[in-house]
């Protein structure tokens, strides 16, 4: 088998250590906002508040596709249907986040 080819190198770069930094990552906007940016117009406030909570939301999108993903590959040498469903989940799992990144990276 392979490692080097499609799937098996998107396995490898969903990790543990990639999750908690985007994790981190997002603390961090957080906190940047509530620290730094105390005296924004109402409106910029407004805005910001709406962004982060839409951070949060796409944070636990990310962390149900993280652990269905991990779930799953420890079941794929079980079940034939989990096999052929990872890659799916996997590519999911590593877009989202990239956008978790990116929507993160546009508030810093």
């Amino acid at each position: 088998m392979n490692t080097t080819q499609f799937p098996y190198l998107l396995y490898s770069l969903i990790d543990f250590e990639v999750y908690i930094f985007l994790m981190i990552y997002v603390i961090i906007a957080y906190l940047f906002y509530k620290f730094l940016l105390k005296n924004v117009s109402t409106e910029r406030h407004t805005s910001l508040k709406i962004h982060l909570k839409n951070l949060v939301a796409h944070m636990i999108i990310l962390s149900i596709f993280y652990f269905l993903f991990n779930a799953l590959q420890t079941a794929a040498d079980s079940y034939f249907f989990v096999k052929k469903l990872l890659p799916y989940v996997s590519t999911l799992t590593y877009l989202w986040g990239c956008f978790l990144f990116v929507k993160t990276s546009t508030l810093m």
